[in-house]
C-alpha cells in the first residue's frame, strides 16, 4: 500500500447526543472532521438558530460562557495549567535521561483522563504554584536589594558616627561622603589643602575615597557647595544605627532568606504528585478544547446535528460498528466513496510495508502527495538506502548505526516518531555495513577482503554512482508517464515521461557502443531510438498545442537535454562523499599511529573514539542531507508535485502521557 484509501463518513444524531458522539469519535481516533458549517445550505439553517454552539462554565467566576468566549476560557485554562507545570518542573527532581527514556510517558486510557478531569480541582494547586513562585521571586528581589545595600555599607563599616548623629552635634559641623580616586587625585588634594576643612579617611579603593569632612568657622553651607563643585557626593544613609551594625543585620537577614527559600523550594520539590495530576489535567482540558472546537464545524438544525469527516477505508467498518454498538439507532451513519471533485480536499495517510514506512520521514520532509498522486516512498526507499550506504560506507560505522537504534527500541519506551527514526537509521546502518564490506573499510582501516578499493578504483565507483543515478532518473520519468496515463493524459505522458526514457536509453546505447566495440550493433539502435523520439516530441508538442506553435515548445523541450546531463553529474557526490569519509577516517588512524606505544594505548584510544565519533556524525549528516537532496531535486523533480495535507483525526492529547486505546470501545 501507499496512500491509504479514504471514505467520507456522515453521522446524524439528536442535538443532545453531540457531546457523547464527539467523545466516541475522539476515543476511536479515526475521523478527521470536515467543516460543514461553512457550506451554504448549513449556514442558511444556522442563521435561523439563536442557541450558541458551545457552552462552557467558568468555575472560577461561576458564569457560563458561550462560543468564542468559551474557547478562549479553555485556552486560558490550559495556559494556567502549563504555567503551573513549568513552575513545579523547575524544582521537582527529574529522573536521569536513561530513566526517562526507559520509563517513557505514563499510560492512561481516555476514560481515566476524563474521570480525573471531572473530579480534579486544579485551582488550589495552580494557586499554590503561583504563590510559592511569587514568594521565591520576592525573596530573590529582596536578596538582590540587600546585597546591593551591603556592598555599599561594607565600605563604611569602620565609620563610628551616622549622618543623622552629625546633624545633632552643636559644636562640630561635618558631612560624610566620597570623592573620586584618580591618578592625580585633585579632589582629595583639594580637601587636604583647604584651610577651612579637616577630614578623616574611612576607606580608599581604586575608584573613590570615603571620608568625613569637618568644617571650621561655621561656614558649612558655602563649604559644602564648594565641596560638591569638586565632585564630593554625600553618603545617603538615613538609619540611626552604624553601617557596621546594619551590615550584621543584612547578613542575618540573608541567612534567614536562605532558610525561607530552602523551605519553599522543599514544598515545590515535594509536589511530584501535584505535577503529574496537573499534566493529566492538561490532557483533559486539551481534549475538551478539541471537542468544543469541532462543535463549530458541525451542521445543525433545531433538533439534529450532522458530523462529517474523512476516514480510512480499512477502518470504516470497525468505526461504524463501534458507534452503532454505543448509540444503537440514535445515530445514523453513512459511508460514501471519494468523488473525483473532492480529491484535493482528501487528507493523506501513508501506509507502507514496515521496511518502507520509516522512509516516509523523507517524503514528509519534502511534502505529502496529493490524493491523486503516487506515494513516492516505496520508490525512493531502495535508492535512498543504496545512496546513503555508498556515502558513509564503513562496516564499523554501520554496526554502530544498526545496533544503537535497535538497542534503543529494545530498552527504551519511545514514542511513535522516535521509533520511526530508530528503524530508519537501523536500516541505513545495514546498507552502510554492506557498502563498508564492498569498500573494505572498518573504522578507516582496510579489511583483508575488499571488493572495490575506492582510493584506486575511482573510475569503478564513479561508474557505479552515475549508473545508479541514471536508473533513478529513468524511474522518475517512468512514474511521470505512468501517472499521466492513469489520468488519461496520454500526450503529456509521452512528452514528459516515456519519450525522454527512450532518448536517454538511446544515448546510453551510443556511448556503450563507442566504449565497447564488440557491442557496436547497439550504436544504430541507440541513434534511431534517440532521433525518432526527438521527432516524436516535436510531433506530440504540435498535437498538444493544436497548431504549429507547438513546434517551438517541442524545440525548447529538446533543449532540456542539458539539464539531464547536470542531473547525472549530481550523482558523482556518491563517489565524492564515500571517498572523503573513508579518507578522513584513515587520516585519523594515521594520527594515532604517530603516537609513541604507551600514549597510543591510553591517549590514542580516547582520540580514536572522539575522532571517529566526529567522523560518524559528519558522515551521517552528509549522507542524510545529500541523500535527501538527490531525492528532492533529481528524483522528485521528474514526477512528483506533492501538496497534500496530513490526515489529522480528532484524537486524545498525548503531550505528557501515552493514551491507551479503549479496546472495548473499538470492538
Amino acid at each position: 500500500m501507499a496512500i491509504s484509501p479514504m471514505m467520507k463518513v456522515t453521522m446524524i444524531a439528536p442535538k443532545d447526543h453531540l457531546e457523547a458522539l464527539l467523545k466516541a469519535v475522539q476515543v476511536l481516533e479515526r475521523v478527521q472532521v470536515m467543516n460543514l458549517a461553512q457550506e451554504d445550505e448549513w449556514q442558511a439553517i444556522d442563521q435561523t438558530l439563536a442557541e450558541p454552539r458551545i457552552k462552557q462554565k467558568d468555575d472560577r467566576q461561576g458564569i457560563e460562557l458561550t462560543d468564542e468566549e468559551a474557547l478562549h476560557y479553555l485556552l486560558k485554562r490550559q495556559s494556567r495549567l502549563e504555567s503551573a507545570i513549568q513552575q513545579f518542573e523547575a524544582y521537582v527532581p527529574k529522573p536521569s535521561m536513561w530513566q526517562q527514556l526507559k520509563q517513557g510517558k505514563p499510560d492512561y486510557s481516555f476514560d481515566q483522563i476524563e474521570a480525573h478531569g471531572l473530579s480534579y480541582d486544579e485551582e488550589p494547586i495552580v494557586e499554590k504554584a503561583n504563590q510559592l513562585t511569587k514568594q521565591l521571586q520576592n525573596l530573590a528581589e529582596e536578596k538582590v536589594h540587600l546585597q546591593e545595600e551591603r556592598d555599599i555599607l561594607v565600605k563604611w563599616r569602620t565609620l563610628d558616627v551616622t549622618p543623622q548623629a552629625l546633624k545633632n552635634f552643636k559644636h562640630i559641623q561635618a558631612v560624610i561622603g566620597k570623592v573620586p580616586s584618580t591618578q592625580e587625585d585633585p579632589y582629595i588634594k583639594f580637601i587636604k589643602e583647604h584651610p577651612d576643612l579637616d577630614h578623616k579617611v574611612i576607606y580608599v579603593d581604586d575608584k573613590e575615597y570615603g571620608l568625613v569632612v569637618f568644617f571650621r568657622g561655621g561656614q558649612s553651607d558655602a563649604l559644602l557647595k564648594e565641596l560638591q563643585d569638586h565632585e564630593f557626593e554625600l553618603f545617603k544613609y538615613d538609619l540611626p544605627i552604624l553601617p557596621a551594625q546594619r551590615v550584621k543585620e543584612i547578613d542575618q537577614r540573608s541567612q534567614d532568606l536562605k532558610a525561607e527559600v530552602k523551605q519553599i523550594e522543599g514544598q515545590l520539590q515535594a509536589a511530584q504528585q501535584d505535577l503529574q495530576a496537573l499534566k493529566l489535567q492538561v490532557e483533559y482540558v486539551t481534549n475538551l478544547y478539541s471537542r468544543q472546537s469541532v462543535k463549530q464545524m458541525v451542521g445543525r438544525t433545531q433538533h439534529l446535528v450532522a458530523v462529517e469527516g474523512w476516514i480510512e477505508e480499512s477502518e470504516s467498518q470497525t468505526f461504524v460498528q463501534s458507534i452503532q454498538a454505543q448509540f444503537k439507532e440514535a445515530v445514523t451513519i453513512r459511508l460514501t466513496p471519494v468523488e473525483e471533485s473532492q480529491t484535493d480536499q482528501v487528507p493523506i495517510k501513508l501506509k507502507n510495508h514496515p521496511l518502507v514506512e520509516p522512509f516516509e520521514l523523507v517524503t514528509e520532509m519534502y511534502a505529502l502527495p496529493k490524493y491523486s498522486e503516487l506515494d513516492p516512498t516505496p520508490f525512493l526507499t531502495p535508492f535512498y538506502i543504496t545512496f546513503f550506504g555508498m556515502m558513509v560506507a564503513d562496516l564499523g560505522y554501520g554496526i554502530l548505526m544498526t545496533l544503537l537504534p535497535l538497542l534503543a527500541l529494545k530498552l527504551f519506551k519511545l514514542d511513535a516518531k522516535a521509533k520511526k527514526y530508530a528503524r530508519f537509521f537501523a536500516i541505513l546502518g545495514v546498507s552502510t555495513m554492506v557498502w563498508g564490506l564492498i569498500y573494505g573499510s572498518f573504522f578507516g582501516t582496510v579489511l583483508p577482503v575488499q571488493l572495490i578499493d575506492p582510493s584506486k578504483d575511482v573510475t569503478t565507483v564513479l561508474v557505479l554512482s552515475v549508473t545508479f543515478g541514471f536508473i533513478q532518473i529513468l524511474t522518475g520519468l517512468f512514474l511521470n508517464g505512468y501517472q499521466k496515463v492513469k489520468h488519461k493524459d496520454y500526450v503529456p505522458a509521452y512528452l514528459d515521461g516515456f519519450s525522454w526514457i527512450f532518448i536517454l536509453v538511446g544515448l546510453l546505447l551510443l556511448v556503450l557502443a563507442k566504449q565497447f566495440p564488440q557491442y557496436g550493433f547497439m550504436g544504430p539502435i541507440g541513434k534511431w531510438l534517440a532521433i525518432l523520439n526527438a521527432i516524436g516530441i516535436l510531433i506530440a508538442s504540435v498535437i498538444q498545442a493544436k497548431g504549429p506553435i507547438g513546434l517551438g515548445t517541442g524545440l525548447y523541450s529538446l533543449y532540456g537535454i542539458s539539464s539531464y546531463v547536470g542531473d547525472i553529474v549530481s550523482y558523482t557526490r556518491l563517489m565524492a562523499l564515500g571517498l572523503s569519509g573513508g579518507s578522513i577516517g584513515a587520516a585519523f588512524n594515521m594520527i594515532i599511529q604517530f603516537l609513541p606505544p604507551i600514549p597510543r594505548l591510553t591517549l590514542g584510544i580516547i582520540l580514536f573514539i572522539i575522532l571517529h565519533l566526529l567522523n560518524i556524525f559528519l558522515s551521517i549528516l552528509s549522507g542524510y542531507v545529500h541523500g535527501a537532496r538527490l531525492m528532492f531535486v533529481e528524483f522528485f523533480g521528474k514526477f512528483y508535485e506533492g501538496g497534500g495535507h496530513a490526515f489529522s483525526p480528532l484524537r486524545s492529547s498525548d503531550k505528557y502521557i501515552n493514551v491507551i486505546q479503549n479496546k472495548a470501545m473499538e470492538e
